[in-house]
């Protein structure tokens, strides 16, 4: 059987998803981020996907220089907005409670802060980030590694 051309034809034009590296259960981790992106994905729905490199980490699967992955499924909203905003004010250093003028004012531009770096993969490119990860059963008895984020107290870039 022989090819033509239409056996590729769009080939070109796809967009090509890569394959996280998903950071273990039991690790403390220096993270650097390298792109945030929003995709939906066949298995999962709609996800939001943070890509990092590792700076720092006392996990022996996760070496130094290594890339890995932050994946948070929005199927669920209610789990995963709150997840996605701890990482967010982890990452800028303020409190989720909205209970001083500089967590209001960050608050309420989250919104459109996540939209554009959504859009703009690399606006929070160079921004680092601590996290510990803990591995957890869900209540339906699924294995999760849930990730604790924590700010982090050197110099960040400027937003790009």
């Amino acid at each position: 059987m022989g090819f033509s051309m239409n056996t590729f034809r769009g080939l070109a034009d796809v967009e090509v998803s890569g394959t996280g590296n998903y950071l273990s259960a039991g690790g403390t981790y220096l993270l650097e981020i390298r792109a945030t992106e929003y995709i939906t994905t066949r298995k999962s729905g709609d996800a939001f996907i943070v890509e990092f490199v590792v700076l720092e980490s006392t996990h022996e699967k996760h070496r130094v220089g290594s890339r890995a992955t932050w994946f948070q499924s929005l199927r669920d909203k209610a789990v995963a907005f709150p997840s996605i905003k701890r990482f967010m004010c982890a990452l800028f250093g303020v409190d989720t409670d909205g209970s001083t003028e500089e967590s209001k004012s960050f608050l309420s531009q989250l919104e459109p802060l996540l939209t554009t770096a959504c859009d703009n993969k690399a606006m929070l490119r160079g921004f680092k980030i601590r996290c510990e990860t803990v591995g957890v059963t869900t209540q339906k008895g699924l294995d999760f590694t849930r990730h604790d984020w924590e700010t982090y107290e050197g110099e960040q870039p400027e937003l790009g």
